[in-house]
């Protein structure tokens, strides 16, 4: 073939192609859905609420601390800082520090029993539950 052949079939080949490019991808663009952001607005709203640190005030006010110990104040704070996307905490260290809390109920209430086979029976009772 001679070169003037050879460029009308490029030249027609790239109008072609030209064409076809032009066809395919400017299409008018659709607007974006919207998106209905409800129950992120109330998710994140619960999430605020509970990591405000107003709710542990109580049991970890001083006085609710000498009375009852720290343990309430350490699992609610503990709890609460494993909400959320940046928590810090994993609930595996919230159910450690309940666990300590239980152990040390069970101990107080058993202690307090005179008789040994009752205290025994407290023990064991609690041990099976736990």
């Amino acid at each position: 073939m001679d070169p003037i052949t050879w460029g009308l079939v490029g030249l027609i080949a790239g109008g072609a192609l030209t064409a076809g490019g032009i066809l395919v991808f400017d299409k008018d663009d659709e607007p974006a859905p919207i998106v209905d952001n409800s129950v992120a607005a109330v998710q994140q709203e619960v999430i605020l609420q509970l990591t405000d640190l107003h709710i542990a005030s109580v049991p970890c006010s001083s006085d609710f601390i000498e009375t009852y110990t720290d343990g309430l104040c350490r699992e609610m704070f503990c709890r609460m800082q494993s909400r959320g996307i940046d928590s810090q905490t994993s609930g595996a260290e919230c159910e450690e520090i309940a666990n300590i809390n239980n152990t040390v109920a069970i101990l107080a209430t058993c202690s307090d029993i005179e008789a040994p086979e009752a205290a025994e029976a407290c023990y064991t009772l609690f041990r099976e539950r736990k």
